[in-house]
């Protein structure tokens, strides 16, 4: 079986899934079958399209960064890949802020968080 063929049954099976309402199941098939076969690069920007929209920020941008790899001066891939790496920032940022926190009086068995709380004890 030669790549083509390969990668025309890789993007078969993402349609039937893209199809049936699941693109994010469907994108690691239009990938492989991107990288399997280079004529079919259109189907790598279909894939970051759809990690970006589904919050999946580092694969978006290396999906992205895949099309401009074969296609430098491609502006659709250009424009996906500042826009995911920016996501991925963001939400690094928000993680990082929300690590610092700590529970409060989570293992406080003796009910003394409570009893400060709301005065009695």
């Amino acid at each position: 079986m030669s790549n083509q063929q390969k990668a025309n049954a890789l993007i078969e099976r993402g349609n039937e899934l893209h199809n049936s309402g699941d693109k994010l199941s469907a994108a690691p098939y239009y990938r492989e079958a991107a990288e399997l076969f280079e004529p079919y690069s259109s189907f790598m920007l279909v894939a970051a399209d759809t990690y970006l929209e589904s919050g999946k920020y580092r694969d978006a941008a290396a999906a992205y960064q895949h099309v401009l790899d074969a296609h430098p001066d491609h502006d659709q891939a250009s424009a996906g890949l500042k826009k995911a790496n920016k996501m991925a920032a963001k939400e690094t940022k928000k993680n990082a802020d929300l690590s610092d926190l700590t529970p409060v009086g989570a293992s406080d068995e003796s009910g003394g968080f409570m009893k400060k709380l709301f005065g009695r004890g």
